[in-house]
């Protein structure tokens, strides 16, 4: 009895060590916060809390809910936007920054999903990496007469492939790179008009992949499926819509080569007929080329106009392959291999494919491909 009662209490004190120690340990970490925070106050605004360093007038937090950009916080104006001080505000449709504002951070408004334009003032000196990432219905970006703001295109907007303005632009790489990518619509606008049939025949794809090996009836398989993907849709756009999306679905990027022993599978035909048991037991999976040429042979059977696009990587082959589509006589970009990553690129914006590629792949096919058929 008296040994139960001596473990009994040789339980508890050691309970309660423990129970100190960690008492200890977390008053500690709360006093390091207070400290490292102590000029971060919490001014409630519409919507809820917003932190705020007054001594530097940088915004560091908000409440998701917020539906504007405050121009002052507890009497002090706002000069700074934080490091993801808006990351995931859904409801924020516009983002006017106040005219006060002299810096916004890496990731001030990273995957704002609801953000449609963007307006930056006159005294924005610096935009960080990802400040406006992922947008994804941005489309409109307004810099005031006068901006001299430094930032690199593809790193501030990434992602944010729906961008087609940007005024007074004072990115002068991105200025070029917007020019370039017009001009390369405006040519094949203007090879359609010369020579359509080109863009339903195998030359459309010939530069990446000599598509003369898929056979009738294997075109016969292709074109079941893709009108089978494309039931119900009455308009051009709508079938590379519905075309666009289930290659990216269906896809997946063979990265390390071991589905087929080595090699990337390309055939659109071996694609939709591809069975696990053939390749280790892996899904489906191609390479940029694959998923270009699927999206092509799907397109063609149901009399959508479509080209690959491609540019050279230093060493000589094939660096990344994409789509061109016509759709109802307007030409369209989609890349359905970085949609698979998570950035739409059906039907990018003029600004936002060339912002999103650091490649600089539109230069590249104005100077190669886009250039062999004259001007």
């Amino acid at each position: 009895m008296e040994v139960i009662l001596l473990k009994k209490v040789a339980r508890t004190i050691v309970l309660s060590t423990c129970l100190v120690i960690m008492s200890l340990f977390i008053r500690s970490q709360i006093s390091q916060t207070m400290i490292s925070s102590a000029a971060v106050k919490y001014y409630l605004m519409s919507g809820g809390y917003v932190g705020f360093d007054a001594s530097k007038g940088r915004i560091t937090s908000v409440p998701k809910k917020i539906g504007k950009i405050p121009s002052t916080v507890g009497g002090k104006k706002v000069k700074i936007i934080g490091r993801y001080a808006f990351q995931g505000c859904s409801k924020l449709k516009k983002a006017v920054i106040p005219s006060s504002v002299k810096k916004i951070e890496n990731g001030a408004f990273y995957k704002c999903s609801g953000i449609k334009s963007v307006t930056i003032p006159k005294k924005v000196k610096s935009i960080g990496e990802y400040s406006f990432g992922y947008c994804k219905k941005l489309s409109k970006v307004i810099f005031k007469k006068g901006s001299k703001a430094k930032f690199k295109c593809n790193e501030a907007f990434f992602g944010s492939t729906k961008i087609k303005t940007v005024s007074n632009n004072p990115n002068s790489t991105w200025k070029k790179r917007i020019t370039s990518e017009k001009k390369a619509l405006k040519k094949l606008q203007k090879i359609y008009k010369n020579t359509p049939e080109y863009f339903l025949s195998e030359r459309a794809v010939s530069a990446v992949y000599d598509i003369s090996s898929v056979t009738k009836e294997q075109w016969d398989v292709i074109k079941t499926k893709a009108e089978k993907i494309t039931k119900g849709c009455k308009t051009q756009y709508e079938k590379a819509k519905a075309v666009d999306k289930w290659v990216e679905n269906y896809l997946c990027y063979d990265y390390d080569k071991k589905a087929n022993d080595g090699e990337r599978e390309q055939n659109p035909y071996k694609l939709l007929t591809w069975k696990k048991s053939e390749h280790h037991q892996i899904d489906v999976c191609t390479d940029c080329i694959g998923y270009s040429i699927l999206t092509y042979a799907l397109l063609r059977e149901v009399n959508v106009p479509s080209v690959i696009l491609y540019y050279i990587s230093d060493a000589g082959g094939v660096r990344h392959a994409w789509n061109a589509i016509c759709c109802d006589g307007k030409w369209i970009w989609t890349d359905a291999t970085e949609t698979k990553n998570g950035r739409s690129f059906f039907d990018a914006g003029t600004a936002g494919i060339v912002c999103d590629d650091d490649h600089s792949r539109i230069d590249q096919i104005n100077r190669t491909q886009l250039s062999s058929f004259g001007d």
